[in-house]
């Protein structure tokens, strides 16, 4: 099969489900827990971060499935799982999903945005499509399964004196279609995480 039927790595090769990545930007900066708000619906998101402070991601054909090694077909969605580092520098991992919850009942939803959750259910998948110099244009469905863009936007905090206060990057869904323009960096780990993780106390060690 021609190697452009798959999405490509940085490298050039076949985005897999038994390999690690970062997800990168042209900017240097990587795709991570944007720490936007205090309220329960912000505290997931998904945002650009610094250069090594971004989540390590598992790319997978199905959720809640151990597979062997299966690689990331143009024109299929697939699913992305991150681990990322607590306060304490011991692992969790979550599973991301274009969250379009209202923030009260009776108000239409909000603007999409990119958001971590446990609950496997609510992430119906990513699209991708390779660019020009082995980068990616990444696509979401959100949680009624319509597939819309991914751009970054800004969101700011006003709590005073707060742990959270200021200007965040988040990462919205776009009706456009404007899909988000990344590069998957392939990377390696000491020891090998799985996307079991994604359901376990980040307070819990991590054991390899």
């Amino acid at each position: 099969m021609s190697p452009l039927a798959f999405v490509l790595d940085s490298d050039g090769q076949a985005i897999n489900s038994l390999d690690d990545y970062k997800i990168m930007f042209a900017d240097g900066t990587e795709l991570g827990w944007a720490h936007a708000s205090i309220t329960s619906r912000m505290l997931n998101s998904c945002g650009p971060v610094q250069s090594s402070s971004g989540a390590i991601f598992q790319w997978s054909l199905k959720l809640d499935e151990q597979s062997d090694s299966d690689s990331w077909r143009v024109g299929t969605p697939g699913y992305l799982t991150g681990a990322m580092a607590n306060g304490e520098g011991t692992w969790f991992a979550r599973v991301l999903y274009l969250d379009t919850t209202p923030q009260h009942k009776d108000q239409p939803p909000v603007i999409p945005f990119l958001a971590w959750t446990k609950d496997t259910s609510l992430a119906k998948g990513f699209h991708a499509t390779n660019t020009s110099g082995n980068r990616v244009a990444l696509l979401a469905n959100d949680m009624q399964s319509n597939l819309r863009g991914i751009r970054p936007y800004p969101y700011k905090r006003d709590l005073e004196g707060g742990n959270f206060a200021g200007q965040y990057d988040v990462m919205g869904g776009d009706a456009g279609y404007l899909a988000l323009d990344c590069q998957f960096v392939k990377v390696k780990r000491l020891a090998r995480w799985i996307r079991g993780d994604e359901g376990r106390d980040p307070s819990e060690p991590y054991k390899p």
